[in-house]
């Protein structure tokens, strides 16, 4: 699967599920292969086979959480994250995939949280995913403002990053905000040149 070859890894994974047809490693990887060559059902199926079957940590519950989020079901993604909290270890993960969640479901107050959550934990990985954790403010319209909001806010955690402000004034434009969008451009070009 490391290798990109998942038609042949499913193989050796449809083997093990015989000899062991309740171990969600099984079916999270069953889910992860499928879903890589594009069956959705057969990973979804996978993914909840995974989550029924695990006991004792919330790695199916994540995973499942992810699959969700690439199905743009972000209310679902939400809940398998919520559920995942006291199971687990591994909260950042968990909390980006929250705050991606909440920025499709156009809550930016609640994405902002989640990301904070993620700047605790670690702050350069927490800027590394920003990109990811707000890309759901782009997809619709109605989602620019709670974008720009989400932001302005990340500026008080990451201050004089160029690319928040252009950030900003993408979805500014977008929104025919004229002068946010200018001033918020100026601003990214004066922070480029000085090497922020």
């Amino acid at each position: 699967m490391r290798r990109g070859q998942y038609n042949e890894a499913l193989k050796y994974y449809r083997l093990a599920l015989e000899l062991a047809p309740n171990w969600h490693i099984i079916h999270i990887n069953l889910g992860i292969a499928y879903q890589q060559l594009g069956n959705w059902d057969q990973a979804r199926y996978h993914f909840d086979r995974a989550v029924q079957t695990e006991q004792y940590s919330a790695q199916a519950l994540v995973y499942r959480g992810e699959y969700f989020l690439k199905r743009k079901d972000y209310a679902a993604a939400l809940r398998d994250f919520e559920k995942s909290i006291p199971l687990s270890r591994e909260m950042f993960a968990i909390y980006k995939g929250m705050a991606t969640a909440s920025a499709g479901l156009g809550d930016s107050t609640a994405s902002v949280a989640y990301t904070v959550r993620c700047w605790a934990i670690d702050r350069q990985q927490a800027e590394a995913q920003i990109v990811s954790i707000s890309a759901p403010f782009w997809e619709r319209p109605d989602r620019y403002q709670g974008g720009i909001g989400y932001f302005q806010e990340i500026d008080r955690l990451y201050p004089g990053r160029w690319w928040i402000r252009q950030n900003i004034s993408d979805l500014a434009a977008r929104l025919g905000q004229k002068a946010l969008a200018d001033q918020s451009f100026a601003e990214a070009q004066r922070l480029k040149e000085d090497g922020k």
